[in-house]
């Protein structure tokens, strides 16, 4: 591969301004900025890695995802540079949520939360790989990985592994047909826990927020999901940013708290 790289590098180091253009274009690129003596060394090597299949054409996210998210998936500084203003995004969201008025206060509890679950097959440990990826590489194979968003309470996320397990000689739907395959290929299952200590309706906006950035067609889940307070008046384009923001910090907390696969052995203890 070494040999490769280095043969396919000589033979593009001399392309024109013109050529370089003609052939990120072939790959669904536009080069962002102009292609001069100081730039143009970073889009060569762009390019002999869209060539080599290094890196995935920008042109795929903006095809499979919604903009919000395809912009992170290019380039994380989309999420990371604009942190406040995500953060006064959910904090609005919320806000109706947090200060309940105390007539309304009794009978409403804070016990709902919201979780991903993941397939390991493509988690591939992530947080292990911390130290030997970079952010970019990490949030992509973050968002490849999640298969299902749900919310709820207590054992919540277990009832979908339990459900596996009593349909595996049943009809089974994607969701459950997924989980059969990640165990059969001898993996767990890994469900991440987030955004906890919420009310129902705070979980099921968050919810209804990450389908939506994600797109409910890569998922399994059966529907959309519905927004509660004010990010049900919200235009399509904020509810996705913050959808994409949500992502964000699961993939974060991710990172930190580890990969744990929940096998059927798991289960019946």
């Amino acid at each position: 591969n070494t040999i490769k790289f280095a043969q396919t590098a000589g033979s593009i180091s001399n392309y024109s301004t013109g050529k370089i253009q003609r052939e990120m274009s072939r790959f669904g690129e536009t080069p962002r900025g102009p292609i001069t003596s100081e730039t143009k060394r970073a889009y060569l090597l762009r390019l002999k890695k869209l060539r080599l299949g290094l890196v995935v054409p920008n042109l795929k996210f903006d095809q499979e995802y919604c903009q919000p998210l395809a912009d992170s998936l290019k380039n994380v500084a989309s999420i990371t540079r604009n942190w406040e203003d995500l953060w006064k995004l959910e904090t609005e969201m919320a806000e109706k949520f947090t200060c309940i008025e105390p007539g309304l206060a009794q009978g409403v509890c804070k016990s709902s939360f919201n979780y991903l679950l993941l397939d390991p097959r493509k988690s591939q440990n992530l947080p292990f790989k911390v130290f030997s990826w970079g952010d970019q590489e990490l949030w992509r194979t973050f968002i490849d990985s999640v298969f299902y968003i749900g919310k709820g309470t207590r054992s919540r996320p277990f009832h979908h592994l339990y459900e596996a397990l009593k349909k595996r000689k049943a009809g089974k739907n994607e969701k459950i047909q997924r989980i059969l395959d990640i165990w059969d290929a001898g993996f767990g299952v890994v469900s991440l826990q987030v955004f906890n200590n919420s009310i129902a309706v705070e979980g099921l906006t968050r919810e209804a927020a990450m389908i939506a950035a994600l797109g409910a067609d890569r998922l399994s889940n059966v529907k959309p999901g519905d927004y509660y307070g004010p990010a049900a008046e919200w235009s399509e384009l904020k509810k996705l940013r913050l959808g994409t923001f949500l992502l964000y910090r699961a993939f974060k907390i991710f990172l930190q708290e580890g990969e744990r696969q929940i096998r059927p052995v798991d289960l019946r203890k």
